[in-house]
């Protein structure tokens, strides 16, 4: 398998950024459902203005394999030692090669380096993520959608 790298937007310039994730995003949250195992999302930014105004608070890693994107993964900012993974999303035709099980474990190895977080936590609303997370190590913590704790 080829190497994944985590890019953060803020690498890019702020348009070329929203200009990269904005048709990826849209694609993968209306056009990429399999309806029996997943739930129609809605976009999380909406427009230029939503996607400038969320990066105070919340991280966007574009996932690169041999410079090209094959995902994201949205990453909220830190709250109490706790940080949280919004979405992670591959491109269909990109999947099931381990891109997003590698950009997990890369995402890990970065924020176990902030020794102020505590937990990393998923909320997942679809059975396809269930499985994906408990395989990458976390465990199911909560009774309302799932809810898992990497230990």
């Amino acid at each position: 398998m080829s190497k994944v790298d985590l890019r953060n937007v803020l690498e890019y310039n702020i348009e070329n950024a929203y200009g990269l994730f904005k048709p990826m995003h849209e694609n993968l949250c209306y056009s990429d459902i399999d309806s029996k195992n997943e739930i129609l999302r809605n976009p999380i930014f909406i427009d230029f203005d939503a996607f400038k105004k969320a990066l105070d608070d919340t991280n966007i890693f574009f996932i690169v394999v041999e410079e090209n994107i094959v995902g994201y993964i949205i990453l909220d900012a830190f709250n109490s030692g706790s940080a949280y993974i919004k979405e992670i999303m591959i491109k269909s035709e990109k999947r099931r090669r381990g891109y997003g099980r590698s950009a997990i474990e890369k995402l890990i190895e970065g924020l176990k380096e902030d020794e102020d977080l505590k937990n990393l936590n998923v909320i997942s609303a679809t059975m396809a993520t269930d499985f994906f997370y408990s395989s990458c190590g976390f465990k199911h913590i909560s009774e309302d959608l799932y809810g898992y704790r990497l230990n």
